[in-house]
């Protein structure tokens, strides 16, 4: 599970906006350098304040900023998993910190909780009633119910059919 192989049988629950961020920071980050950089160049020349190359650098900045975000959507992805589901057990971190991997026999529930900060985050418990997992909502593409529903829904199949 933690090796980030195709999982038979597993169900990954994934951000979507990861990427978005991502790709944004990215493309700001570079015209700006961009546009920083060729301001450095004019601003040593005698005519800076011709504002046709004022405009021509604006417009490399925003291309070369659109550039890079263009290549990086066009790069492959392997998603980031923030919950897997599979046959045996599941993989998540506490709060942000190392992620681990659990088996159902150890597992009491997924429930709505919150995390340190008071937001709403998905809690999974253990047998013995301790948390062994907390991710934030926010790291979630879909909302926090639907979640807590599909990830009890496979966490009782799959007890059923390792007890069974």
């Amino acid at each position: 599970m933690l090796a980030r192989d195709p999982l038979p049988g597993g169900v990954e629950i994934c951000s979507p906006s990861t990427y978005t961020l991502r790709s944004n920071i990215v493309a700001g980050v570079t015209g700006t350098g961009f546009a920083g950089g060729m301001g450095l160049v004019v601003g040593t020349m005698a005519f800076p304040t011709d504002p046709l190359l004022l405009f021509g650098l604006g417009g490399a900045a925003a291309l070369a900023g659109a550039g890079f975000m263009a290549f990086d959507r066009l790069r492959p992805r392997v998603g980031l998993r923030i919950l897997v589901l599979t046959p045996d057990g599941f993989v998540g971190g506490l709060d942000g910190g190392a992620v681990r991997a659990f088996l159902w026999p150890r597992v009491a529930s997924f429930t709505n909780g919150r995390d340190a900060l008071g937001e709403p985050a998905l809690e999974v418990r253990a047998v013995d009633g301790s948390l062994m997992s907390r991710t934030a909502a926010r790291f979630f593409g879909e909302p926090l119910d639907v979640v807590v529903a599909v990830a009890e829904a496979y966490r009782r199949r799959a007890v059923a059919s390792l007890s069974g």
